[in-house]
Order: structure tokens, then C-alpha cells, then sequence
């Protein structure tokens, strides 16, 4: 498939450069952006420190993320719906709510660490500023190798 254009794709924290922490997540992955290509269906992996990857937004410990779906009227089942992966769209919906709520700028963040609700596991998403991978995206990139 193509690659993603900047703004072009519906992704949970925005434009970004995403990685799991689960190997057969990346694999489901690989498979449902290269249907039908085995070839092209490559899995990188890359080892990193919270320490490597700049001011963390981490949804995992920041107590505001569950006190958002708690305090937003009908929040169980917007969870709910982005737990079943029906419509995409409202994970990243959801998440510019919460920005907005707790007036949190995304863009004072390199990365933002949530859970994949649908296939597991958590995903990290390095923060793409002004529509451009930053230095640290580049950094990232260029320490990626295939997995085994």
C-alpha cells in the first residue's frame, strides 16, 4: 500500500512515526499495510530508553487520560468503541477531546505512549512537528533494523 502522506491518515495521537512494544502487533501490522505482499510486509525493531525518546506524554500513567473517559458523559462506551477498532477515527477523536480538556499542546511532547486498545499492547508515536519527522524520528529511524 501507500505510504502514509502527513495528515493523510486517521492515526490515534496524530501525525507521527508509531511503534508497538509487541512484535506480533508489528507483524498484523505489516500485514493489513502490504496486503498480499509478503515482501513488503518488513518488520523493523528498534531498543529504546524512555530516556532516548524526549518529553513523554504516557497515557499508561497519566491519571487525566482515565478521568477523561470517567468524566465525559457517555466515556465507558466511546472506550468501549475504540476498544472494538470499529471506526478508527475515534481513538484520534477522542484523544484531541482529552488534549483539549486538560489544555495539554501535543506539540510540547516528542512522544506520546498510549495502549493499542485493538491489537495489544501499548504503541509509541514520535511526534511529527509542522507535518516533518524532527531529529529525533530521524535518530530513531536510523537504528531500526529487520526483525528476526
Amino acid at each position: 500500500g501507500p505510504v502514509s502522506q502527513p495528515g493523510g491518515s486517521i492515526h490515534d495521537f496524530g501525525d507521527g512515526t508509531y511503534l508497538t512494544d509487541k512484535l506480533e502487533v508489528a507483524r498484523l501490522y505489516a500485514k493489513t499495510r502490504a496486503p498480499g505482499h509478503p515482501p513488503r510486509q518488513a518488520v523493523l525493531v528498534v531498543s529504546l530508553k524512555a530516556s532516548e525518546v524526549g518529553c513523554i506524554l504516557d497515557l499508561s500513567t497519566d491519571p487525566r487520560w482515565s478521568e477523561f473517559f470517567r468524566k465525559t458523559p457517555g466515556g465507558s462506551m466511546l472506550l468501549e468503541l475504540i476498544k472494538s477498532g470499529r471506526m478508527n477515527e475515534n481513538y484520534g477523536r477522542t484523544f484531541d477531546a482529552f488534549l483539549e480538556t486538560y489544555a495539554i499542546n501535543r506539540n510540547s511532547y516528542d512522544s506520546i505512549i498510549g495502549p493499542e486498545y485493538v491489537r495489544g499492547g501499548n504503541q509509541l508515536c514520535l511526534v511529527h512537528k509542522m507535518a516533518r519527522p524532527t531529529a529525533l524520528v530521524e535518530l530513531v529511524r536510523a537504528r531500526l533494523r529487520p526483525a528476526e
